[in-house]
């Protein structure tokens, strides 16, 4: 396997778990988002990733959401299983799940809560990359409890053929142009973990964004990937400077509430937030309306 097989360019999205008022899943939404996003260019969908609400979602419930985006995904837009694990053994249950559904990728994310040092974490990603068939992202996440410094994650890549991507949720310019001087920048597809980001990112390397915004306005950030990835700087920062201020207006209220409000009010459906979160008021709907109103999507 090389670094370039199965390598995500452009804007993908993390899925949105949909749940009814009574906190189950709809699976029928599932399939319909994927179909949406798909349908306008987005080119790949990561299913059970923490905004996906993943820690709220039981094994059951995680892997019959990945096996109704796989069904729903059509030829071009490709699934990536997140394997969200507190123990290597969890890890690589999941790994033979994903590999079971025939989906195109895993994203190794990091594990939360525990503070397991570095060298175990380092441990941990070889071991779940090196047993999966699929080809493997290293997803950065360290606002869950663990941080992977871009030495440790080189060490991964170094020892992993199979990583061919690396999804960057730290937030830190300096460490992944660190990495990059590491690894090479050609060596993993790199994207951006953050709508904020994705423009200066693919300044210096990245090659697109898992998006959270392409989950409600896809259109605005395949057309931002595109412009950036064509060297048109200028229509790439406007197009960023516009994201930020769409992605700020769906930060209002409770964790994702935003996003499944606008979504219904678009006739795109991705259901409420399972208990013990719960919807906007009244008032932070009208103030994520009128924002959003303003920036002409809504």
């Amino acid at each position: 396997m090389t670094s370039g097989q199965s390598a995500w360019r452009g804007a993908a999205s993390e899925l949105i778990t949909p749940f009814d008022r009574a906190g189950e899943v709809q699976l029928d939404l599932v399939a319909g988002e994927v179909e949406f996003m798909a349908a306008r260019g987005v080119v790949g969908v990561m299913v059970n990733g923490f905004a996906s609400e993943a820690l709220m979602i039981c094994d059951q419930e995680r892997l019959a959401i990945a096996g109704a985006a796989k069904a729903a995904a059509p030829a071009g837009c490709q699934l990536m299983g997140t394997v969200i694990a507190g123990s290597t053994k969890q890890g690589l249950s999941w790994v033979e799940r994903y590999e079971a559904l025939e989906l195109d990728a895993i994203a190794i994310a990091t594990p939360p809560l525990y503070p397991y040092g570095v060298d175990a974490l380092v441990d941990y990603y070889i071991a779940i990359a090196q047993a999966s068939q699929l080809p493997a992202y290293i997803y950065n996440s360290p606002e869950w409890g663990n941080k992977l410094p871009p030495e440790a994650v080189a060490r991964i890549v170094e020892a992993c053929p199979q990583v061919v991507g690396y999804k960057d949720a730290t937030h830190s310019l300096i460490e992944l142009q660190t990495l990059l001087q590491l690894i090479g920048r050609e060596r993993l597809s790199v994207l951006s973990g953050s709508d904020a980001l994705t423009v200066p990112m693919m300044l210096i390397g990245a090659k697109g964004v898992i998006s959270l915004v392409t989950t409600v306005f896809p259109d605005l950030i395949v057309d931002l990937c595109q412009a950036a990835a064509a060297g048109q700087w200028e229509r790439a920062m406007a197009l960023q400077d516009r994201t930020l201020r769409v992605r700020a207006a769906l930060k209002i209220g409770p964790f994702m509430a935003a996003y499944k409000h606008v979504a219904r009010l678009l006739g795109h459906d991705l259901g409420t937030p399972r208990h013990p979160l719960t919807e906007l008021t009244s008032q932070q709907a009208s103030a994520v309306e009128r924002r959003l109103a303003q920036e002409g999507v809504l």
